[in-house]
């Protein structure tokens, strides 16, 4: 079996395979590329209903995210990590919340789906506020939904055609009988538009 992870699993038979894209290192190139604009408050908005449990949290997105954090010497706020996934709903009041109810609001959102992104981008937009003059956000995933949303999208992009390849190449070798299967992290970038 091969597995195409967006987490990390513990305990996981060694005759499984993982192909992963790098979602650590994609956030991180993320608030690298805001911390370098001079961004110091950035929000991080993980999947809907992906619970986040304190900052030692499973997720690699927010692994990254706070790894990063940190190498940019920004002050890590757990504030700025939305924690209300449930639904778009809940994750629009938290993002709401940030903008509007906070001392200081965020100026950059990084949020981890390209839909979801430009779900927010149009809930923001109805809040008055621009983008990217007011807030910058940067998706993930680089699915056609942010280059046609306005104005586009920066994404995280990873190449689908080498997680197609590795995800084969795990499976021919476990039908040949390999064992102990590294985990394959699939390299990042970020695709600069105009959202930032």
């Amino acid at each position: 079996m091969v597995l195409y992870k967006t987490q990390p699993y513990d305990h996981l038979h060694p005759r499984i395979a993982t192909v992963v894209p790098n979602y650590a290192e994609g956030i991180g190139k993320a608030v690298d590329y805001l911390a370098l604009r001079g961004h110091k408050r950035i929000a991080l908005i993980p999947p809907m209903r992906y619970p986040i449990v304190g900052l030692k949290g499973t997720d690699f997105r927010t692994v990254g995210y706070v790894t990063a954090i940190q190498r940019n010497g920004i002050v890590l706020d757990e504030g700025l990590i939305c924690k209300n996934t449930e639904s778009e709903e809940t994750i629009c009041q938290e993002v709401f919340n940030m903008l509007m109810t906070g001392q200081e609001r965020p100026t950059a959102l990084i949020v981890v789906n390209d839909y979801l992104a430009s779900r927010i981008m149009k809930f923001i937009k109805k809040m008055g506020l621009r983008i990217p003059e007011d807030i910058s956000i940067i998706g993930s995933d680089n699915s056609d939904v942010a280059s046609v949303t306005t104005p586009e999208l920066t994404t995280i992009d990873f190449s689908k055609e080498d997680l197609a390849r590795n995800v084969v190449q795990r499976l021919m070798e476990l039908i040949r009988g390999n064992v102990g299967m590294e985990e394959i992290f699939l390299p990042t970038k970020l695709i600069i538009r105009e959202s930032t």
